[in-house]
């Protein structure tokens, strides 16, 4: 199911100059976009409920903006599970497509949802050229010096665009699009590539470096010192996005641990989130507020669960056997947007609790993807997929 998902950033890659054998190639480069989550084949399809795993965590983010949290009755690992019932409510949404952007797979979205990107939505003249869209109009994005083709990451609230973009026989680099003109970001010395992943408000800008040998690092450019990228602690590891307040998620490592950082102390080593102790891996994917979401998993492998954590608590739920791919996304209220689901069965949302199973409209589409729901919950914007047609969409779900 996810392979049309990854075609592009393959493309990107084709003639790149990437890292040796050592390390996971699809991993590594998989880590410079947002769709690299849905990665993971473990993933089990939708189940008629949706059961919750709650477990408190007491140590999992002191440190980070919002102070030390508070651990929860039954201490850190104490586990407690509820069912909810999983719902067809998305029927009662109202789905359009968005105007203007034509018929192109959605692949990030502001926290406010005034912008949407595409990726390679434009082709000319042997080169692919993604858009941003705002209010009904899409935009052009330059290609940086040198690019064929790039891969858009993230978006904030400003329309300032993160990525990574490729150069022929010389791999691939991080840029940032924002007032008209793209631009290649720093490297750090002695990593040839890179990737941006993540932006906040601020401008603040996080991703990863990689070298000839295959190390792979989480980096930051700073907003208040243009020009610059440092590396976020000592170890290997992937941030996958920031928050406004400088709250910095991702994994140690390639999934080890779900991870946290803080911006205003990044040279600080991060902390691990809370896992369940027969499920210590993982990925925080996304955040907004004092929610982080993404999954955990077995040490040796096997099937994933999507995660979400509560950032000021330190606590950890879990919704197994639920999603066809990771959260892609957050809101400040902790509702969820996942992977690619089948339109029939497929739950591509949580909100309060509850699957909401998004509704295709006229599309006939064979898949519903949402990247984005509003803080409210009442707003998504995604994609809906039929055979090779994306129509990228916006449903309104009243409460």
């Amino acid at each position: 199911m996810f392979d049309d998902e990854y075609t592009q950033v393959r493309e990107l890659l084709h003639a790149a100059e990437v890292p040796p054998p050592r390390i996971d190639l699809g991993q590594a480069i998989a880590a410079g976009r947002r769709r690299r989550r849905a990665r993971h084949a473990g993933w089990v399809a939708g189940a008629t409920a949706l059961v919750v795993v709650a477990v408190a965590g007491g140590a999992a983010v002191a440190g980070t903006p919002r102070g030390a949290p508070t651990a929860a009755p039954g201490g850190v690992g104490a586990a407690h599970s509820a069912t909810a019932t999983a719902t067809s409510d998305g029927g009662a949404c109202i789905v359009q497509a968005l105007p203007g952007l034509g018929n192109h797979m959605v692949d990030a979205v502001d926290p406010s949802g005034s912008y949407v990107t595409s990726s390679q939505a434009i082709e000319r003249s042997g080169a692919a050229y993604p858009v941003v869209w705002h209010d009904g109009t899409a935009v052009e994005i330059p290609l940086p010096n040198g690019a064929d083709a790039a891969q858009i990451n993230a978006v904030n609230v400003h329309g300032a665009v993160v990525g990574m973009a490729s150069h022929g026989p010389h791999g691939m680099f991080a840029f940032v699009y924002r007032n008209g003109t793209t631009t290649a970001l720093a490297k750090l010395p002695g990593y040839t590539l890179s990737s941006a992943d993540g932006i906040n408000a601020t401008g603040d800008i996080v991703g990863n470096a990689f070298n000839d040998q295959g190390d792979e690092i989480p980096v930051i450019w700073p907003a208040a010192a243009p020009g610059t990228v440092h590396r976020l602690g000592t170890a290997a590891g992937t941030p996958y996005a920031i928050a406004d307040d400088g709250t910095i998620v991702g994994s140690r490592g390639d999934g080890d641990a779900p991870w946290v950082w803080n911006a205003s102390n990044g040279t600080a080593a991060g902390l691990p989130l809370t896992t369940p102790a027969d499920q210590p891996k993982g990925q925080a994917l996304a955040v907004r507020g004092d929610w982080a979401a993404g999954w955990v998993g077995e040490a040796g492998g096997g099937h994933l669960t999507s995660a979400r954590w509560n950032l000021r608590t330190g606590a950890v739920q879990l919704f197994p056997g639920l999603f066809s791919g990771p959260p892609r996304g957050v809101n400040a209220r902790g509702d969820l947007v996942t992977g690619p689901g089948e339109a029939s069965s497929g739950n591509t949302a949580v909100r309060g609790g509850t699957a909401l199973l998004l509704a295709v409209g006229p599309y006939r589409a064979d898949i519903a993807s949402a990247s984005w729901i509003s803080d409210d919950g009442t707003t998504l914007i995604g994609t809906v997929k039929d055979g090779n047609t994306d129509t990228p969409v916006r449903w309104h779900c009243p409460r």
